[in-house]
């Protein structure tokens, strides 16, 4: 039969493999609970200025959400080991004598429905941004309280409770950043790329894999899986020379470099700009895939939509007038478009289009398109 190693191993597998994701944390929870013979395990992260999350298992999700909202980090029990180091492990009976602990309004709130009456809990992590993580078990009346051969067992495990918490912290950090830039990247109105230093893509946004899809000045090899390649063969060595000198953490490249890449006549160049993503976009092992650099492409000319007139107001000191005005002038419209548009006379169109030009530094329309197309969503 197994012996206490061999459950002991089994555990510590267990809380590893559900911090790297092989499997969920349910499991872990589930074989906390039945080695120690308690009815529910839970694996809690909350913070100062965070909504907090519990992992659990055994238990009804109102009543972990009531604690959330009404309790966590701010009832007695929590108050009183704020401070607690991780790796520590104590009992309700080890911070207040069990009478005030079944008085708490988190005990009666959260413990005393699901017929919970006694905790021992590992202090699993305590960053110094407050944020705090515990894994806790529980156990009903008839089960009784932990005993000391019960906290000296889960204090054994404590150092692997903690770094399992820690790679849990981190990996939902590196994801929730991941899905931010994969967010902010879809924002983009440029076609983007993320490539390895092969100039194959690794990430494009949507209006990138348009302009791929459409062939329209870049496209892959190998119908579609490989590295990116422009009409010309000589513009698709000076791509991936670019791309080429993005590696390395930007030696010999300093911000973007851009290229024209043609196309097809009457079509304008595309625009494509090469930033190094340096240390940050490499693989930390070192190993493919690595990003080395974002491209970004555009085709010159003006704004699909012209910027809001709100922003222009706000950017520039406009009038509401003359807000939109220089709204259809972004968009290349002359004074007479502008006056027929807007239900003015082309005398007003003018007067106004002069104080746009004074107020944003420009001597000519097409100097104001220029700055104005920045500004467009």
């Amino acid at each position: 039969m197994p012996g206490e190693d061999d459950s002991f191993d089994a555990v510590v597998d267990l809380l590893y493999d559900a911090a790297a994701g092989i499997t969920g944390w349910e499991a872990a929870l589930n074989t906390l609970v039945r080695d120690f013979d308690a009815t529910v395990g839970a694996f809690s992260i909350v913070g100062p200025h965070l909504p907090g999350r519990i992992l659990h298992t055994g238990t009804d999700p109102v009543l972990v959400a009531r604690y959330l909202e009404r309790h966590a980090g701010r009832n007695e029990l929590a108050l009183r080991t704020s401070t607690l180091p991780a790796g520590a492990v104590v009992t309700d009976a080890d911070i207040m004598p069990k009478g005030e602990f079944m008085r708490m309004s988190f005990y009666q709130d959260c413990l005393q429905p699901a017929g919970l009456h006694a905790l021992m809990n590992c202090r699993a992590a305590q960053q110094p941004n407050g944020l705090l993580a515990n894994i806790c078990l529980f156990r009903t009346a008839a089960q009784g309280d932990f005993g000391p051969a019960e906290v000296a067992r889960y204090r054994r495990l404590a150092p692997h409770l903690c770094r399992a918490a820690a790679v849990e912290i981190r990996v939902a950090e590196a994801e929730g950043e991941r899905h931010a830039l994969a967010e902010a990247l879809e924002r983009l109105s440029a076609a983007a790329f993320v490539v390895d230093a092969a100039a194959t893509v690794l990430r494009a946004n949507a209006a990138g894999a348009a302009l791929l899809a459409a062939r329209d000045g870049l496209q892959n090899d190998n119908g579609g899986g490989g590295a990116l390649r422009a009409a010309l063969p000589s513009d698709t060595a000076a791509l991936r020379r670019l791309v080429a000198a993005a590696n390395g953490a930007g030696q010999g490249v300093q911000g973007g470099t851009r290229l024209c890449l043609a196309r097809p006549a009457p079509r304008p160049p595309l625009v494509v700009t090469v930033l190094p993503l340096g240390a940050c976009g490499g693989a930390a092992s070192g190993l493919p895939p690595a990003a080395v650099a974002l491209l970004l492409a555009a085709s010159p000319g003006l704004p699909a939509e012209p910027p809001p007139t709100g922003l222009l107001r706000d950017a520039f000191g406009l009038t509401r007038a003359e807000a939109e005005v220089a709204a259809h002038a972004a968009l290349g419209e002359d004074a007479v478009t502008i006056a027929a548009a807007l239900g003015i006379t082309q005398g007003t169109a003018r007067l106004h289009l002069h104080r746009v030009f004074e107020k944003t530094g420009v001597r000519r329309q097409a100097e104001l398109c220029a700055v104005l197309a920045r500004l467009a969503p």
